[in-house]
């Protein structure tokens, strides 16, 4: 529901409805969408850190490049994969002997691997996520340092 603001004479949200298109909507979608109305600083500065929290998500869970086999591949990184892939690591751990195991890569299916070849990829994809949250924080520290709507909205993923 749309009310009249007197002061900006625009049509701008209920509070009642701000909470109920929040609900419905991803952390990107609802900053898009509230960023068009005037809101204070702080609901805007709270929206804009989860969006990007949500984009960090969506940009450590989509996956990541290893050359772990000798050339690249592009693994999985949601929280299954990981899982997986400490499954896997753990065992070759406790039963070398098997020399490999297949794992999965979004690119070519199941391929086999060592346990130095999935150490790597472990490494790869650790690094790759590491360098995502870190950039996140980053984003965060300038949402919380910016004074104006504009400088809120210029932070992008």
């Amino acid at each position: 529901m749309l009310i009249k603001n007197p002061l900006s004479d625009k049509y701008e949200p209920t509070p009642k409805s701000i909470n109920k298109m929040k609900s419905s909507m991803n952390p990107d979608e609802y900053y898009k969408f509230i960023k068009e109305f005037d809101v204070d600083l702080d609901t805007l500065k709270d929206a804009k850190k989860n969006q990007l929290d949500y984009l960090c998500n969506l940009a450590i869970i989509s996956g990541f490049e290893s050359d772990a086999l000798g050339e690249v591949h592009l693994y999985p990184a949601d929280e299954e994969a990981q899982r997986n892939l400490g499954f896997a690591i753990k065992r070759l751990e406790i039963e070398p002997e098997l020399g490999s195991v297949g794992f999965k890569t979004l690119d070519a299916g199941y391929l086999n691997h060592t346990l130095e070849q999935l150490n790597h990829v472990f490494k790869d994809g650790f690094d790759k996520g590491q360098a995502l949250i870190i950039k996140y924080n980053q984003l965060k520290a300038q949402v919380y340092a910016a004074e104006t709507s504009i400088e809120v909205d210029s932070i992008n993923w």
